[in-house]
């Protein structure tokens, strides 16, 4: 089983959701499609609360990844560990994620690169990619 796990996003909508809608930031939802595109399951790392399922109501907060007051890395250990996070994960996500989540699983994987618009400009054609496989199949 392959688990996307999407980092949080600074831009957030201003009154309580699920935590797939509350991030509204260009870089998390290209992060979010390609995940829900190639992932067997995804969650989200939230600053706040930590490893979230899509469906989760969270409330709208302030927090970056090590901040007085984030998530530290025994609860995720912790969440991961009664989500039944394991196999292949893959982080998408900057540097920060990336190092946090290497202290929990040392072979995860991402497949992020390059700047910001650079990776948001490769999922978009990973996505597109998938989904003209997909229709050339039904023309089949």
């Amino acid at each position: 089983m392959t688990v996307y796990i999407v980092a949080c996003g600074k831009e957030k909508a201003q009154f309580r959701m699920q935590a797939k809608d509350m991030y509204t930031g260009s870089y998390f939802k290209s992060c979010l499609k390609y995940a829900l595109e190639f992932g067997d399951k995804v969650f989200i790392l939230s600053a706040k609360y930590g490893l979230l399922e899509l469906d989760d109501f969270i409330s709208p907060y302030d927090l970056v990844m090590g901040d007085e007051g984030s998530v530290t890395i025994d609860i995720v250990k912790e969440q991961a560990m009664n989500l039944g996070i394991s196999g292949n994960v893959i982080i998408l996500g900057g540097k920060k994620y990336l190092d946090f989540f290497k202290k929990i699983w040392q072979d995860i994987t991402c497949p992020l690169s390059g700047g910001l618009l650079h990776q948001i400009s490769w999922m978009n054609q990973q996505v597109d990619i998938q989904n003209k496989k997909r229709q050339l199949e039904l023309w089949k």
